[in-house]
């Protein structure tokens, strides 16, 4: 992940603060002030014209600066997403000695092997290639480039970088201005429009995309070349730890349904045939025929993105996504394909699609993509949940996120109906006899709230005071639901942002309650994913890495995320409720967390064979609380 973050003051107070040595201490995200960078007119332009950029890219150095010098900042993973941005901006303006220092400085606040090894690997490769002399743009520039590339590719251990170069091999074919600007372009566009500026995250990611452009796009051939040359010489077989720590149920096990509530998007029932919650005195449709408030419950409850109470259960397209669905979905099922590294023929009509397509047209993928998401993400969870075991009752629990682009501006209204919804739906699996929630999303102040204020013109101070209120009840809303039922688990994905949940307040992530257990991704090794947030709030990690599952319809796809591993404990979870459900929840956590061995980065990984094989001798008796849980007995 190239940044998620950053803010300042202004340069002369920070200047001033750092001068007197009273750095401003800073506990959390929002400790970090925001900033505003004044633009009006197209945002693509500023892709293809650095000249445009080069003065925002420079203001937003001396902030950047400015916030090392004056805020007291001990989180790690922002130091180094800090220095990262820092070399972008220094690749922006061609100072190659400080590209090299920057990335030298991310590096160093690198916690995962892979970031330490190969944080900035492209550019300093590219400021390699300028040392030699060599002219950029010239043949002789992309053969020097092509060397030190290869030359640093080729030390990397295969079990640090070898998911990383099949990766690249499709991203970077995709890679291009068409691509950067209908990504990028249409995201911000609306701060400009609506405000005459842009924030900090949107002046990184243009800087971001126009070094690719300028500087790699047209170095393209050589970087495929050298991933596809490392992948020949590097490639094997990575061990598989998940296989034999899998736990299969049949038939001939004595078994006891457990209710699991699918917390999402929605998932498609109908793929599950026999594991799906029913509610047999309600219908679907909008009659509330049982009394309970809820309309249509049959299968479970659901909120959609403004926190309303709806009954479908996955979320409808827009008349403009319904016109052409069928190719939407292949096209992103391409996408993923090619973030993943398959060569499947649709992710060969996807990067036909990003190296032709137009702004516009990559644009409004990129926007109608966001509906996929929500539409997808539940059933795939779903099937990852349902994996084996023949007990498993999933209710479909869902909460969309907004989805439009531009979005509808957050208001107080809005969030307190997230908060009581919230409530309310945790109310609903308590009566239901839920034992497992499995949560794979996060809310935090930054996405939620603060992009979507800005993208409707709101100026950082009052952005950033508004945003702060209007999470706080949304996170007291959901935090006071979990702490309500204390009779289930509830398993939550930590985040896809390479940073600390923690730090960044994302919640449930960030709780530290005696009912949650907070999920990390790693890969088929049990090594920790590029992607995945880690931090104190993290308890537990499992395989999230090209996680194969399914999408509405019965399609299947592989993708990865700590959404992926999420499902992977709950799975373990209800198995173990399936065999012993006299099981409480502070012995099933401890049973999960106890039972899982020690892995890189700090990581437990989950071991459900080892779990269950601790049931199955029984009646041995299960501690009430782990040693290695976050909470103490008194609590």
């Amino acid at each position: 992940m190239r940044h998620r973050w950053i803010g300042a003051t202004a340069l002369a107070c920070a200047a001033a603060a750092g001068a007197q040595g009273t750095r401003k201490p800073v506990a959390g995200i929002a400790d970090l002030p925001r900033h505003a960078y004044p633009y009006r007119g197209d945002v693509a332009l500023l892709i293809t014209r650095p000249d445009l950029l080069d003065p925002i890219a420079a203001t937003a150095r001396a902030d950047l600066d400015a916030t090392l010098a004056g805020y007291a900042i001990t989180d790690r993973t922002t130091l180094r997403e800090m220095h990262e941005n820092l070399g972008w901006l220094a690749m922006i303006r061609r100072d190659y000695p400080d590209v090299r220092r920057e990335v030298a400085l991310a590096r160093g606040y690198a916690d995962k092997p892979l970031d330490r090894l190969s944080l900035g690997l492209t550019p300093l490769a590219y400021a390699d290639a300028v040392a030699t002399g060599a002219v950029p743009g010239t043949p002789a520039f992309a053969a020097a480039f092509a060397r030190a590339y290869a030359a640093a590719l080729q030390p990397l251990p295969w079990s640090v970088y070898g998911d990383r170069a099949t990766q690249n091999v499709g991203r970077d074919g995709a890679a291009g201005a068409g691509f950067f600007g209908g990504l990028f372009a249409r995201r911000y566009q609306p701060q400009a429009d609506g405000g005459g500026a842009l924030d900090d995250e949107a002046v990184l990611d243009l800087v971001f995309a126009t070094v690719i452009v300028r500087d790699f796009v047209p170095l393209k051939t050589q970087l495929v070349a050298a991933d596809r040359a490392y992948l020949a010489s590097h490639r094997a077989p990575k061990p598989d730890l998940w296989a034999a720590r899998e736990v299969t149920l049949g038939a001939a096990d004595r078994l006891t349904p457990v209710t699991v509530a699918i917390w999402d998007g929605g998932f498609d029932t109908a793929l599950f045939p026999g594991r799906v919650w029913f509610n047999p005195r309600e219908q679907a449709g909008t009659r509330d025929l049982d009394g309970d408030g809820w309309a249509g419950d049959v299968h479970g409850v659901g909120l959609d993105e403004n926190g309303a109470r709806v009954a479908d259960e996955l979320i409808a397209p827009s008349p403009a996504i319904a016109a052409d669905q069928a190719a939407l979905i292949d096209r992103w099922v391409g996408f993923e394909e090619l973030g993943e590294g398959d060569a499947t023929p649709a992710a060969e009509r996807a990067q036909a699609f990003f190296t032709t397509g137009s702004v516009a047209e990559i644009g409004t993928f990129f926007d109608q993509s966001r509906w996929v998401g929500g539409w997808f993400h539940g059933t795939h969870v779903a099937g990852i949940v349902a994996r084996g075991d023949p007990a498993v009752r999933m209710m479909a629990v869902r909460r969309n996120f907004e989805w439009h682009q531009p979005p509808r501006r957050p208001t107080e209204a809005i969030a307190r109906a997230y908060a009581q919804g919230y409530q309310d739906e945790v109310a609903f699996m308590r009566a239901a006899g839920v034992r497992v929630a499995n949560m794979s999303w996060t809310v935090d102040i930054k996405t939620e709230y603060e992009d979507q204020l800005a993208a409707n013109g709101v100026p950082p101070a009052e952005r950033a005071a508004e945003a702060a209120r209007l999470f706080a009840i949304e996170a007291q809303g959901l935090a006071d639901a979990i702490r309500s039922a204390p009779d289930i688990l509830f398993v939550c994905a930590a985040g896809n942002s390479n940073n600390s949940a923690a730090f960044q307040g994302s919640v449930p992530a960030a709780f530290d309650f005696p009912n949650v257990v907070t999920v990390a991704a790693v890969g088929q090794d049990g090594v920790p994913t590029s992607f995945t947030t880690l931090g104190p709030s993290v308890d537990i990690a499992a395989n999230g890495f090209r996680v194969e599952s399914l999408m509405p319809g019965g399609r299947h796809v592989r993708t990865s995320g700590t959404s992926m591993a999420t499902p992977n404990v709950v799975n373990a979870a209800a198995k173990l409720l399936a065999v012993r459900p006299s099981l409480t929840i502070a012995q099933l956590r401890a049973l999960l967390l106890d039972t899982a061995t020690p892995g890189d980065g700090g990581v437990r990984l989950l071991n459900a064979q080892a779990a269950m094989a601790r049931l199955r001798p029984a009646p041995a008796p299960i501690p009430a609380l782990s040693s290695t849980s976050r909470h103490s007995a008194g609590e």
